[in-house]
Protein backbone atom coordinates (compact mmCIF):
# COMPACT_ATOMS: atom_id res chain seq x y z
CA UNK A 1 0.00 0.00 0.00
CA UNK A 2 1.61 3.26 -1.13
CA UNK A 3 1.69 6.51 0.87
CA UNK A 4 -1.11 8.15 -1.13
CA UNK A 5 -3.43 5.20 -0.61
CA UNK A 6 -2.60 5.07 3.08
CA UNK A 7 -3.33 8.78 3.44
CA UNK A 8 -6.66 8.33 1.70
CA UNK A 9 -7.56 5.46 4.01
CA UNK A 10 -6.59 7.44 7.11
CA UNK A 11 -9.16 10.08 6.20
CA UNK A 12 -11.84 7.38 6.47
CA UNK A 13 -11.57 7.39 10.26
CA UNK A 14 -12.78 11.01 10.32
CA UNK A 15 -15.99 10.42 8.41
CA UNK A 16 -19.05 12.30 9.61
CA UNK A 17 -22.34 10.59 10.43
CA UNK A 18 -23.79 12.00 7.23
CA UNK A 19 -21.15 10.13 5.22
CA UNK A 20 -22.04 6.83 6.89
CA UNK A 21 -25.70 6.93 5.89
CA UNK A 22 -26.42 4.81 2.82
CA UNK A 23 -27.57 6.73 -0.22
CA UNK A 24 -28.82 3.48 -1.77
CA UNK A 25 -29.69 0.33 0.13
CA UNK A 26 -28.39 -3.16 -0.58
CA UNK A 27 -31.84 -3.94 -2.01
CA UNK A 28 -31.42 -1.13 -4.53
CA UNK A 29 -27.87 -2.12 -5.55
CA UNK A 30 -28.71 -5.81 -5.69
CA UNK A 31 -30.86 -5.08 -8.72
CA UNK A 32 -28.17 -2.91 -10.32
CA UNK A 33 -25.59 -5.70 -9.99
CA UNK A 34 -28.12 -8.45 -10.84
CA UNK A 35 -27.33 -10.08 -7.50
CA UNK A 36 -24.25 -11.67 -9.10
CA UNK A 37 -21.73 -13.75 -7.19
CA UNK A 38 -19.03 -11.05 -6.96
CA UNK A 39 -21.53 -8.55 -5.56
CA UNK A 40 -22.76 -11.07 -2.99
CA UNK A 41 -19.19 -11.75 -1.86
CA UNK A 42 -18.78 -8.05 -1.07
CA UNK A 43 -22.26 -7.18 0.20
CA UNK A 44 -23.26 -10.39 1.97
CA UNK A 45 -20.13 -12.32 2.95
CA UNK A 46 -17.24 -9.91 3.46
CA UNK A 47 -18.48 -8.95 6.95
CA UNK A 48 -18.28 -12.62 7.98
CA UNK A 49 -14.56 -12.84 7.19
CA UNK A 50 -12.70 -12.77 10.52
CA UNK A 51 -9.55 -11.29 8.98
CA UNK A 52 -11.52 -8.37 7.58
CA UNK A 53 -13.30 -7.87 10.91
CA UNK A 54 -9.98 -7.90 12.73
CA UNK A 55 -8.15 -5.49 10.43
CA UNK A 56 -11.13 -3.11 10.37
CA UNK A 57 -11.29 -3.13 14.18
CA UNK A 58 -7.57 -2.38 14.47
CA UNK A 59 -7.61 0.28 11.75
CA UNK A 60 -10.33 2.20 13.57
CA UNK A 61 -8.49 1.70 16.88
CA UNK A 62 -11.37 -0.23 18.37
CA UNK A 63 -13.74 2.75 18.06
CA UNK A 64 -17.25 2.82 16.59
CA UNK A 65 -17.31 4.90 13.39
CA UNK A 66 -20.81 6.19 14.25
CA UNK A 67 -20.75 7.17 17.95
CA UNK A 68 -16.94 7.32 18.36
CA UNK A 69 -17.11 5.16 21.50
CA UNK A 70 -15.14 1.95 22.20
CA UNK A 71 -16.38 -1.17 20.46
CA UNK A 72 -17.02 -4.44 22.21
CA UNK A 73 -16.32 -7.85 20.78
CA UNK A 74 -19.80 -8.08 19.23
CA UNK A 75 -19.42 -5.19 16.78
CA UNK A 76 -20.69 -5.41 13.22
CA UNK A 77 -19.33 -4.33 9.84
CA UNK A 78 -21.42 -1.61 8.22
CA UNK A 79 -21.34 -1.05 4.45
CA UNK A 80 -21.51 2.66 3.66
CA UNK A 81 -21.72 1.87 -0.05
CA UNK A 82 -22.99 -1.33 -1.69
CA UNK A 83 -22.01 -0.30 -5.21
CA UNK A 84 -18.99 -2.58 -5.49
CA UNK A 85 -18.04 -6.10 -6.47
CA UNK A 86 -15.31 -8.37 -5.12
CA UNK A 87 -13.25 -9.20 -8.19
CA UNK A 88 -10.72 -11.40 -6.34
CA UNK A 89 -11.64 -14.94 -7.33
CA UNK A 90 -10.21 -16.92 -4.43
CA UNK A 91 -12.68 -17.91 -1.71
CA UNK A 92 -12.41 -19.80 1.57
CA UNK A 93 -14.59 -21.96 3.78
CA UNK A 94 -14.51 -21.45 7.54
CA UNK A 95 -15.84 -23.73 10.26
CA UNK A 96 -18.39 -21.86 12.39
CA UNK A 97 -19.98 -24.47 14.65
CA UNK A 98 -22.94 -23.70 16.90
CA UNK A 99 -24.57 -25.69 19.66
CA UNK A 100 -27.32 -26.89 17.34
CA UNK A 101 -25.11 -27.15 14.25
CA UNK A 102 -21.68 -28.47 15.34
CA UNK A 103 -20.61 -29.13 11.73
CA UNK A 104 -21.66 -25.72 10.39
CA UNK A 105 -19.32 -24.27 7.74
CA UNK A 106 -19.45 -20.87 6.07
CA UNK A 107 -18.65 -21.35 2.40
CA UNK A 108 -17.53 -19.06 -0.41
CA UNK A 109 -16.28 -16.29 1.85
CA UNK A 110 -13.94 -13.84 0.08
CA UNK A 111 -10.28 -14.52 0.92
CA UNK A 112 -9.55 -10.95 2.07
CA UNK A 113 -6.17 -11.78 3.66
CA UNK A 114 -4.70 -13.13 0.43
CA UNK A 115 -6.39 -10.36 -1.55
CA UNK A 116 -4.57 -7.75 0.55
CA UNK A 117 -1.24 -9.28 -0.48
CA UNK A 118 -1.91 -10.19 -4.11
CA UNK A 119 -4.49 -7.59 -5.24
CA UNK A 120 -4.11 -4.45 -3.15
CA UNK A 121 -6.30 -2.28 -5.36
CA UNK A 122 -9.19 -4.73 -5.05
CA UNK A 123 -8.76 -4.86 -1.29
CA UNK A 124 -8.71 -1.05 -1.03
CA UNK A 125 -11.97 -0.74 -2.96
CA UNK A 126 -13.70 -2.99 -0.48
CA UNK A 127 -12.00 -1.69 2.65
CA UNK A 128 -12.87 1.91 1.83
CA UNK A 129 -16.56 1.05 1.84
CA UNK A 130 -16.90 -0.53 5.28
CA UNK A 131 -16.64 0.63 8.90
CA UNK A 132 -16.98 -1.07 12.31
CA UNK A 133 -19.96 -0.02 14.42
CA UNK A 134 -21.95 -1.19 17.44
CA UNK A 135 -24.98 -3.31 16.62
CA UNK A 136 -27.32 -0.63 17.94
CA UNK A 137 -25.47 2.06 15.96
CA UNK A 138 -25.95 -0.01 12.83
CA UNK A 139 -29.70 0.02 13.52
CA UNK A 140 -29.56 3.79 13.98
CA UNK A 141 -27.86 4.17 10.59
CA UNK A 142 -30.48 1.94 8.98
CA UNK A 143 -33.23 4.06 10.57
CA UNK A 144 -31.66 7.22 9.14
CA UNK A 145 -31.33 5.59 5.71
CA UNK A 146 -35.00 4.63 5.70
CA UNK A 147 -36.10 8.09 6.84
CA UNK A 148 -34.08 9.80 4.13
CA UNK A 149 -35.38 7.43 1.49
CA UNK A 150 -39.00 7.89 2.53
CA UNK A 151 -38.64 11.65 2.90
CA UNK A 152 -39.84 11.72 6.51
CA UNK A 153 -38.14 12.39 9.83
CA UNK A 154 -39.80 10.17 12.40
CA UNK A 155 -38.27 7.20 14.17
CA UNK A 156 -38.68 3.86 12.41
CA UNK A 157 -39.45 0.91 14.66
CA UNK A 158 -38.44 -2.68 13.96
CA UNK A 159 -42.02 -3.54 13.00
CA UNK A 160 -42.25 -0.53 10.72
CA UNK A 161 -38.94 -1.32 9.04
CA UNK A 162 -40.34 -4.72 7.97
CA UNK A 163 -43.14 -2.89 6.19
CA UNK A 164 -40.77 -0.70 4.15
CA UNK A 165 -40.81 -2.92 0.99
CA UNK A 166 -44.63 -2.77 0.91
CA UNK A 167 -44.56 0.98 1.52
CA UNK A 168 -42.03 1.44 -1.30
CA UNK A 169 -44.31 -0.46 -3.65
CA UNK A 170 -47.31 1.62 -2.61
CA UNK A 171 -45.43 4.90 -3.01
CA UNK A 172 -44.12 3.85 -6.44
CA UNK A 173 -47.68 3.05 -7.52
CA UNK A 174 -49.01 6.40 -6.26
CA UNK A 175 -46.25 8.34 -8.00
CA UNK A 176 -47.42 7.08 -11.38
CA UNK A 177 -50.41 9.37 -10.95
CA UNK A 178 -48.98 11.84 -8.45
CA UNK A 179 -45.20 12.27 -9.15
CA UNK A 180 -44.56 14.25 -5.93
CA UNK A 181 -46.48 11.96 -3.57
CA UNK A 182 -44.86 11.81 -0.11
CA UNK A 183 -42.09 14.22 -1.08
CA UNK A 184 -41.35 16.97 1.47
CA UNK A 185 -42.93 20.34 0.72
CA UNK A 186 -40.54 23.19 -0.03
CA UNK A 187 -41.25 26.75 1.10
CA UNK A 188 -41.57 27.79 -2.56
CA UNK A 189 -44.19 25.11 -3.21
CA UNK A 190 -46.18 26.16 -0.15
CA UNK A 191 -46.20 29.79 -1.30
CA UNK A 192 -47.35 28.73 -4.78
CA UNK A 193 -50.04 26.53 -3.25
CA UNK A 194 -51.37 29.43 -1.16
CA UNK A 195 -51.45 31.68 -4.22
CA UNK A 196 -53.17 29.08 -6.40
CA UNK A 197 -55.73 28.26 -3.71
CA UNK A 198 -56.48 31.95 -3.13
CA UNK A 199 -57.07 32.38 -6.88
CA UNK A 200 -59.99 29.95 -6.66
CA UNK A 201 -58.55 26.63 -7.86
CA UNK A 202 -60.24 23.49 -6.54
CA UNK A 203 -58.57 20.70 -4.56
CA UNK A 204 -58.69 18.47 -7.66
CA UNK A 205 -57.02 21.15 -9.78
CA UNK A 206 -54.37 21.75 -7.14
CA UNK A 207 -53.65 18.01 -6.90
CA UNK A 208 -53.03 17.88 -10.65
CA UNK A 209 -50.97 21.08 -10.57
CA UNK A 210 -48.65 19.99 -7.76
CA UNK A 211 -48.56 16.27 -8.55
CA UNK A 212 -49.82 15.33 -5.09
CA UNK A 213 -52.79 13.45 -3.71
CA UNK A 214 -55.92 15.51 -2.92
CA UNK A 215 -55.58 14.46 0.73
CA UNK A 216 -52.03 15.88 0.79
CA UNK A 217 -53.28 19.18 -0.64
CA UNK A 218 -56.02 19.36 1.98
CA UNK A 219 -53.58 18.52 4.77
CA UNK A 220 -51.15 21.26 3.71
CA UNK A 221 -53.97 23.82 3.41
CA UNK A 222 -55.23 22.87 6.86
CA UNK A 223 -51.77 23.42 8.31
CA UNK A 224 -51.69 26.80 6.60
CA UNK A 225 -55.16 27.70 8.03
CA UNK A 226 -56.48 28.30 4.52
CA UNK A 227 -58.88 25.42 3.97
CA UNK A 228 -62.61 26.14 4.12
CA UNK A 229 -64.55 22.89 4.21
CA UNK A 230 -67.31 24.50 2.19
CA UNK A 231 -64.82 24.89 -0.70
CA UNK A 232 -65.21 22.25 -3.44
Amino acid sequence: MDATTLLNLLTLTNRTKEELINKLSSRDLRKVHNNNENWKKFARRLQKNEFMRSITYRFYLGMCAWCKKPLGTQFVIHHIDYDNECDYNKTISVAKPTKNRPTRVRKNLPDCETCLIQSTSSFDRCFGRIVPVHGYCNKAIWSETVKRKMGCFREVSKRQSKAIPKINKLVASLRKEYPNAYQPWTSEEIDKLKTAFSSGKSITELAALFGRQPSAIESRLLKSNLLNFSRP
